[in-house]
């Protein structure tokens, strides 16, 4: 080998040495978002520069887990700390994290409502309902009432007048006498059950309620043309072409041409001056009960119907139906995998329909592996409460459940008994 040759690779070897040294071992790769790397170390240093003594580390670390899409677990510890700016900042940054919660939870309630999950889907409109920028609770009521008309229209054909209101675009009842005033073609069209485009273009002209429970207090004030949507109950003296979705119970005096979903029980009482139950299609997780004329009605019940003797029924439909026979789905923990019982330690206090009213909480039956729970929640376990709400029985741990999974997590907090000890198990869930 030449020296010329010698020479230059010497060269150019300590210009390879000189440049490793110059350049850290981590710089030769692109630094990893805060979102890529390990959530513990990822944090722990973010939490730290939020209360750095240079506003441009603060800033960027702002960014950083504003980014996220949800909070990461452990991010509310910087509430806690002494430092202000901390607190202040990690106060901001959770705030900035609802309304991507809420944009996923309205997502999902129009695919719940296709899956015909009314319980679900009406908690999430219910909870998000100030972010619907895109309309999605338009959405999701078209879909599930569509749902529910098409199950109605194929199997009993009772109501008639609202399918004749939704394919003229509002409200127009006709009697038999004046169909003549219909075209055949318009005719054959009532024939058919609405589809989910004549269910929103009807929509857009009803006003729209919302509320944890919704309570109309004068007597004579009948709702025309709303839309009712609760998480908890709704009591109103009358609905005339309305719709209410209610996740608790729902009371009238009256009701005519209108639709009502609730999860627990639905009551017509026209023992206070109210009315008839009049072309209504009534869908009840709990009991039916009516103390007036029914005409020209579907009524479906989860548990049982309650007319009592001598009130008139008019062609209607009265039913109970095994949940797994109706389209519509009111919400159980199996649907998430996860098996409970009710759980007592002493004696167990039963009410008249056999259903256990006290209790020291829930017993974990079965959990699914492909459940979200699976991660924290062993057979046998003692469910006490659901992010410090307590729970008694499994009435109660459903309704919280449903709740919770709603408001999207990130994590929901089981206190348990297991094996004789009270644990806290923090699980991981999205929406």
């Amino acid at each position: 080998m030449t020296r010329s040759k010698l020479t230059a690779m010497t060269l150019l070897l300590l210009l390879g040495v000189s440049f490793g040294l110059m350049v850290s071992p981590g710089a030769t790769e692109p630094r990893r978002n805060a979102a890529e790397e390990p959530a513990k170390f990822n944090l722990e240093r973010l939490l730290e520069d939020l209360g750095s003594d240079r506003f441009e580390t603060r800033e960027a670390a702002t960014r950083a887990l504003e980014a996220l899409e949800d909070e990461p677990i452990g991010l509310r510890e910087g509430l806690k700390s002494p430092d202000l700016e901390v607190r202040r900042r990690v106060e901001g940054i959770l705030k900035s994290y609802v309304p991507k919660r809420a944009r996923r939870g309205l997502t999902k309630a129009v695919a719940l409502a296709k899956e015909g999950r009314i319980e679900e889907m009406v908690e999430r409109l219910a909870l998000w309902n100030e972010f619907d920028r895109e309309k999605e609770k338009s959405k999701a009521i078209a879909e599930l009432t569509a749902r529910a008309f098409e199950w109605e229209h194929r199997h009993f054909f009772n109501l008639e007048a609202i399918y004749q209101g939704f394919k003229l675009g509002g409200p127009r009842f006709k009697s038999r006498s004046q169909r003549k005033k219909y075209s055949e073609s318009e005719l054959r069209e009532f024939r058919e059950s609405p589809s989910v485009e004549d269910i929103a273009e009807v929509h857009t002209n009803y006003k729209e309620v919302h509320g944890k429970n919704i309570v109309e207090e004068n007597i004579q004030r009948t709702a025309f043309r709303t839309i009712y949507i609760a998480s908890g109950d709704v009591r109103l003296p009358g609905v005339f072409c309305s719709v209410i979705f209610a996740n608790g119970n729902v009371e009238v005096l009256q009701a005519q041409n209108s639709i009502i979903f609730c999860a627990g029980d639905f009551t017509c009482d026209c023992t206070k001056k109210g009315g008839a139950l009049d072309h209504c299609f009534i869908v009840a997780n709990g009991e039916v009960r009516c103390s007036t004329l029914v005409k020209s009605c579907t009524i479906v019940a989860g548990r049982s119907v309650l007319i009592p003797k001598g009130a008139k029924i008019y062609s209607g439909a009265i039913l109970t139906v095994h949940p797994d026979r109706f389209p519509l789905k009111f919400f159980v923990p199996e649907t998430v995998g996860l098996t409970v019982g009710q759980h007592h330690r002493g004696n167990t206090i039963i009410d008249l329909n056999g259903i256990a009213i006290t209790g020291d909480g829930v017993s974990v039956d079965k959990v699914r592996k492909d459940s979200p729970f699976a991660a924290g929640l062993r057979v046998e376990d003692v469910i006490t409460a659901v992010d410090k709400i307590e729970i008694r029985s499994s009435a109660r741990f459903r309704k919280v459940l449903c709740v919770k999974l709603a408001e999207g997590g990130p994590t929901i907090t089981f206190t348990l008994l297991r094996a004789g000890k009270t644990l806290e198990v923090p699980i991981v869930v999205n929406d």
